[in-house]
């Protein structure tokens, strides 16, 4: 595939004197759209720097060296809510720019959540790139590897990382041209504004983060470790007298008869005991009414905790806030519901004790509320199926 093609050599425009950017957010007033783009050191926002920050019309870009420039002049339009703007993956631009500039965007058309809409959410990750809409929509090549070049980076701009720069702006315009008319022909233009509205909310949620309480979370730790030896404890007592032989360490103390995270040592103990099972995974451990399958049920439990949630979560503590800030992705899932990662809050238990970890700052409180049941309500109330309605109002259906 050709690489694209900047439309003429003065096709951008690099800006370093505020002069000049005070006149450009002067004659971008009456642009009715823009495409936007930035660069920066880091992907995260409380620790990142603005390295360039692009601006484009269908025809030329504006790349403005942020290093030395006061950007809050731009503030007027995009917060315009008459102006559109389109950029990709916008929740990432909006979070930069509100907390290294102090800016606000309105009005927002971003491709990566667009394509998601049009492919009802089923297109990979790997998928959601410029550079895979740029070689979807327009057959044209984009030289990614370029980004790598901006971390760090203190000297001149070079040719290639403007040039660069310039194209991932620009190409944001004929991207929008084709996913606006899909989305028009699919009658989705309704739901995309409503997506889009959101991303200011959810960058908000992620530029905010979450409190955590790390002493009562270490406490909590602590006891489902010590749950878990107490139930290893109980486990190897249980196999002991079965055990082929009774084996001590050098002080004299019984060595465990089996390994609980070895499936295969788990299998031989239990056949020992008379419970010969196919496999020791959670689905057939729960079909037998065994003491020793459910020890192992609670062991695995409260391992799994242990692992998912520990110490590696306190790790993602940011260190500029002291609170956590995970990445929410809108159209997470395939049925359109939010995902979340680094780390995924989504995932803890709703009665773990590691839930009460998470604290609001003295002076607020917490409010926790929940759509019940949301989805099949809307479908329940979409089809007008009696039986479904009557159901809906007399028992949770989703916890059958």
């Amino acid at each position: 595939m050709p690489e694209l093609k900047l439309p003429h050599k003065t096709s951008y425009e690099l800006i370093e004197e505020q002069s000049r950017l005070d006149e450009i957010a002067r004659e971008l007033r009456n642009a009715p759209v823009i495409s936007l783009d930035l660069e920066a050191d880091s992907l995260d926002p409380h620790n990142a720097k603005l390295l360039l920050f692009q601006l484009a019309v269908p025809d030329r870009a504006y790349l403005f060296d942020a290093r030395h420039l006061d950007l809050r002049p731009f503030q007027a339009i995009l917060g315009d809510e008459k102006i559109l703007k389109i950029a990709q993956n916008a929740k990432f631009d909006y979070g930069m720019l509100k907390e290294l500039a102090g800016i606000e965007i309105g009005n927002i058309f971003d491709t990566m959540l667009a394509e998601r809409i049009l492919t009802c959410g089923l297109t990979k990750l790997g998928d959601l790139s410029l550079a895979a809409f740029a070689r979807k929509y327009l057959g044209l090549e984009l030289a990614k590897e370029v980004r790598g070049t901006f971390e760090n980076h203190l000297r001149d701009f070079t040719k290639k990382q403007l040039d660069y720069a310039a194209t991932d702006v620009l190409v944001l315009f004929p991207i929008y041209k084709v996913q606006q008319a899909a989305l028009q022909r699919a009658n989705l233009e309704k739901i995309v504004r409503l997506e889009f509205k959101l991303i200011p909310v959810v960058a908000e949620m992620e530029l905010r983060g979450f409190l955590i309480d790390v002493k009562k979370w270490r406490d909590v730790l602590a006891a489902y470790r010590q749950k878990a030896e107490e139930i290893d404890r109980k486990v190897q007592e249980e196999l002991r007298p079965y055990s082929k032989a009774t084996q001590r360490d050098l002080f004299g103390n019984h060595t465990n008869v089996v390994n609980l995270n070895s499936p295969s040592q788990i299998l031989d103990a239990f056949r020992r005991v008379g419970l010969d099972l196919p496999s020791t995974g959670e689905e057939v451990l729960a079909r037998y009414d065994h003491p020793l399958a459910k020890l192992l049920l609670e062991y695995r439990e409260s391992e799994k905790i242990i692992s998912a949630f520990g110490e590696n979560l306190l790790e993602k503590i940011n260190s500029k806030t002291g609170r956590i800030h995970p990445d929410y992705m809108q159209i997470g899932a395939d049925t359109g519901r939010f995902a979340c990662s680094n780390p995924n809050l989504q995932q803890i238990p709703t009665d773990s004790l590691f839930r009460s970890c998470f604290v609001a700052p003295p002076g607020y409180k917490l409010v926790v509320a929940d759509y019940s049941q949301i989805e099949l309500r809307i479908m329940a109330e979409l089809s007008e199926d009696p039986v479904f309605l009557r159901l809906l109002r007399t028992i949770r259906i989703c916890t059958l």
